[in-house]
């Protein structure tokens, strides 16, 4: 039977058997060898089966000594909401979430004159309609004094400022609002207390990320506030320009994500991912998550993101 291994012949008798007159290691079938040494010393060079060294070299390289490495991150921007709003018949009713007889919740503004938004009238007493959330026996209720009327909002643009226990939400209810349902879900997400920064220190306990040469955006799930916006773009201060696109305002963004008109539910993204921007390595400590609609103003939506970031495991300076 023949073997898979080829022993190229040599005359025993020329060679000196001495291991003192040759400095050679003896040949072996190439297993648990560690080649420490340039990749030029490879060049040419064959094992004992006559496989080539230098494509050996590179296949162990390409699988068990790359030079990056890959990170995930995820991060959702709401913590919790500083107030709920309910439907009630065709009503809307606010409750502060924070607990004591401190709470409270008030409404001004060019649509407080609506009778759906209420009155400012905040009361401390308990099991109002219901509304008491669990472990919140003081909660500030804003109640609806009259009728939800779709017409009231077809004319213009109307906003409406709710203070939350001494904080002002200033928000902006559009033109296209023909149902409660609509608005009350606008209300909710703008009195959502908005996470905005990844704190990699303090918060995820990883400590700062160290020669990050690459950054992206894998997907994201967002919960859209208003039905005209189709998109929004997201900003990272911290990440090098090289690795972003340029918007149509001239600002670079990580991407521009496409959102579900639907104010209810979440939609999720996720971009192409058919090129990496390399930079120079950086370290992040923290990333400042911005979202502008295409107005470039800023908005607070609810969303949960993943990223990858690219880590090169030994710096420029090792090489």
């Amino acid at each position: 039977m023949q073997s898979d291994t080829f022993f190229p012949d040599t005359d025993s008798e020329d060679e000196d058997t001495s291991s003192e007159s040759s400095g050679e290691l003896p040949k072996n079938n190439n297993l648990g060898t560690l080649y420490d040494f340039p990749p030029d010393a490879v060049q040419g060079e064959r094992f004992i089966d006559q496989s080539s060294q230098e494509k050996y070299l590179g296949i162990r390289n390409e699988l068990f000594t790359q030079s990056t490495e890959k990170r995930r991150i995820c991060h959702h921007t709401g913590s919790g909401g500083v107030a709920r709003a309910h439907k009630s018949g065709t009503n809307i009713i606010v409750t502060s979430m924070s607990k004591g007889s401190s709470s409270s919740a008030g409404v001004s503004g060019d649509a407080a004159s609506l009778t759906c938004f209420g009155y400012d009238a905040p009361t401390v007493e308990s099991g109002i309609d219901g509304y008491s959330l669990s472990g919140y026996d003081l909660p500030a209720i804003l109640s609806g004094a009259s009728n939800f009327i779709a017409h009231d909002f077809s004319s213009s643009a109307k906003t409406i400022t709710y203070t939350i226990d001494g904080t002002a939400y200033l928000i902006t209810l559009d033109t296209n609002i023909t149902s409660i349902d609509i608005c009350v879900n606008i209300i909710n997400n703008a009195l959502y207390k908005y996470d905005s920064v990844i704190d990699l220190v303090d918060t995820y306990k990883v400590g700062a990320i160290k020669n990050i040469i690459g950054f992206e955006l894998i997907k994201v799930a967002i919960l859209n506030n208003n039905p005209n916006d189709y998109f929004v773009d997201l900003f990272i201060e911290e990440v090098p320009h090289k690795a972003c696109k340029i918007n149509d305002n001239g600002l670079p963004i990580i991407d521009r994500i496409i959102m579900n008109p639907n104010t209810t539910s979440f939609y999720t993204h996720e971009p192409q991912r058919s090129y990496n921007n390399y930079f120079t390595p950086v370290k992040f400590s923290k990333l400042t998550l911005v979202l502008l609609d295409s107005q470039n103003n800023v908005v607070h939506l609810k969303a949960t993101f993943e990223f990858e970031a690219t880590i090169l495991k030994r710096s420029l300076s090792e090489k």
